[in-house]
């Protein structure tokens, strides 16, 4: 069954979800999944999940409202709980949206959004809280498939919902305009993207304070299109800022530290500082081997950039080992046919030739 169908035609005065049918409707989905497939039935759990949640929350929520409806003076009965079934379906697609974004299935991810969105209009009628959080989504997916114009319109309506509900100052503004600095990142509009995560680097830290650990990631952004203007030591500064409020927050062995030490090796490699370089990234890798596991692809992303490095030291055999462990661990994550994994094989093949 499609999950967004199912809540659309969701009736909601005769919402009958019982704990002991929608258990047996979950049995059954997964069994059916893992009848069909050979697999482990997960795409029906989650489908299972979905539609339990679904049902116990608009029968629960629609009980209370049925109340609240013949209770209100000047509003029918029928009105209250259309608009409020309209708000339920609203609410629950923007998850199922998320976990479609989360497998990789995009154009589901956006119909899930743009179906909460309407409905979220159709109910208060402007565009508001709820429909931002629909916009940003949409936002989301559009800057992964490339769609960078589309997202940046799309942010500047939340920011513009966000400004008016919560005010120029708060911590949600501060979010959406980092956002929106990412996608100017992306699109190559440097000195727009500094300005953006600049000042909502500004917004967070009057907010919440200097020494927030929400701050950091907006620096490590700054330092990255740092890097990318050629700005080494405004970027090893930055990274420098925000290694010491992960550390303080996170510890030495967290991914945030790890992202943060990756970027200012980075940024040493540009200044041919490559020993500083290497011993950054040997620090990343034993981190993100312990705490993400081995098959995940930043290990393999660390791997690659160890290869440079040696490849820069003319330690040719560890480059080439290097070069190798990255194409495995993007095999594992990707498949061999894809230009990841490819590439990494091809380096690995002309530094041997090297050797």
């Amino acid at each position: 069954d499609d999950i967004m169908a199912n809540i659309s035609a969701i009736d909601a005065r005769k919402a009958t979800a019982t704990v002991l049918k929608d258990r047996d409707d979950i049995f059954a989905l997964i069994k059916k999944a893992d009848t069909a497939g050979g697999g482990t039935g997960f795409d029906g759990l989650n489908e299972a999940v979905m539609g339990a949640i679904r049902g116990w929350m608009v029968e629960a929520a629609l009980d209370n409202l049925a109340g609240v409806g013949r209770s209100v003076q000047g509003f029918e009965h029928k009105e209250v709980v259309a608009h409020a079934a309209d708000s339920l379906r609203a609410a629950l697609l923007l998850p199922i949206g998320k976990l479609y974004e989360s497998q990789g299935r995009y154009k589901e991810a956006l119909e899930a959004y743009g179906r909460a969105l309407a409905l979220r209009r159709k109910a208060p009628g402007e565009e508001d809280l709820e429909s931002a959080r629909s916009l940003s989504g949409m936002a989301h997916v559009y800057k992964i498939q490339g769609r960078k114009e589309e997202a940046l319109e799309l942010y500047g309506r939340v920011l513009a919902v966000n400004r008016k509900e919560y005010g120029e100052e708060h911590p949600n503004t501060a979010a959406v305009l980092n956002n929106m600095a990412g996608v100017y990142d992306n699109l190559g509009r440097y000195d727009e993207a500094l300005k953006a995560y600049g000042r909502a680097l500004a917004m967070m830290r009057k907010a919440l304070g200097e020494d927030h650990p929400m701050t950091a990631p907006m620096l490590d952004n700054m330092a990255g299109v740092y890097v990318r203007r050629f700005r080494y030591e405004e970027a090893l500064e930055a990274y420098g800022r925000s290694l010491v409020l992960t550390r303080k927050a996170y510890g030495e062995e967290h991914p945030n530290t790890a992202f943060t030490l990756f970027g200012m090796a980075g940024a040493y490699m540009g200044k041919f500082r490559h020993k500083e370089a290497l011993e950054l990234y040997v620090r990343v890798l034993a981190v993100r081997r312990k705490v993400l596991g081995e098959a995940h692809p930043d290990t393999g992303a660390t791997h690659h950039a160890l290869a440079m490095v040696y490849l820069n030291l003319s330690r040719l055999k560890e480059s080439a080992s290097s070069f190798m462990s990255a194409a495995t661990v993007y095999a594992q994550a990707y498949g061999m046919e894809h230009t990841e994994t490819e590439y990494m094989l091809e380096m690995t093949a002309k530094v041997q030739a090297l050797i």
